[in-house]
């Protein structure tokens, strides 16, 4: 499956709108790495609706939850560190699943990403579906790095 279209992260500071676009550590390239919005307000950064689109626009893990689980984690990774954060800094962090049997798979890419002094806060919830069919997981999360 390849993405046909991607739709900028974008960042709120203090009430500008800027878009937010990690640069590709192999070719310094600027990537959309999801089919979601954030946002940035004072230093909260907020990425909602991350999916496992790699840096070629292509679906990382094709029918592999636990590969679109890495993928998803590596993006938000990638959002996180964009304004000099780190997964440290992550406070909040809910998977969803199209599949409950998928949570232990999503809960250990979780917790190999956010190895802070404690987990942050969220949950994992089973949806239906997703928009896009092949997408098995997806996540929201809010970190707070400093300024």
């Amino acid at each position: 499956m390849d993405r046909t279209s991607a739709p900028d992260l974008a960042r709120l500071a203090d009430g500008d709108r800027e878009g937010t676009h990690p640069a590709s550590p192999d070719t310094g390239a600027t990537d959309r790495l999801a089919d979601a919005g954030g946002g940035r307000t004072g230093a909260a950064v907020w990425i909602a609706g991350q999916v496992a689109w790699d840096r070629d626009g292509r679906l990382g893990g094709e029918g592999d939850h636990t590969a679109q689980a890495d993928q998803r984690v590596a993006n938000v990774r990638a959002v996180v560190e964009a304004p000099c954060g780190t997964m440290d800094d992550v406070v909040h962090h809910n998977g969803y699943v199209i599949d409950r049997t998928f949570r232990d798979a999503v809960d250990a890419s979780r917790v190999r990403a956010l190895r802070a002094p404690g987990l942050p806060v969220g949950a994992v919830m089973v949806l239906t579906g997703q928009v896009v069919p092949e997408f098995l997981v997806e996540v929201d999360t809010v970190a707070v790095p400093p300024r």
